[in-house]
């Protein structure tokens, strides 16, 4: 899914705030980047069950520029 497509799906799910786009990068194995993304981010998950993390989105896009070329 595009970025805008997957916050609408998010925007309609019954969140309290609407989300916005703050970075996107473009993958060749999106899948294998969010799971390696998501598990350098485990300690910092906020719930076990859900896609949220308590981490500064500056952080967040450093590490996320730092691992790409690794999933290009």
């Amino acid at each position: 899914n595009s970025p805008e497509h997957r916050l609408h799906q998010i925007n309609n799910a019954g969140v309290m705030d609407d989300w916005e786009i703050a970075f996107s990068i473009q993958t060749g194995r999106p899948y294998d980047f969010e799971k390696y993304i998501h598990s350098m981010l485990s300690e910092v998950r906020t719930r076990g069950d859900r896609e949220f993390f308590d981490i500064p989105v500056g952080e967040a896009i450093e590490l996320i520029n730092e691992s790409s070329h690794k999933f290009k």
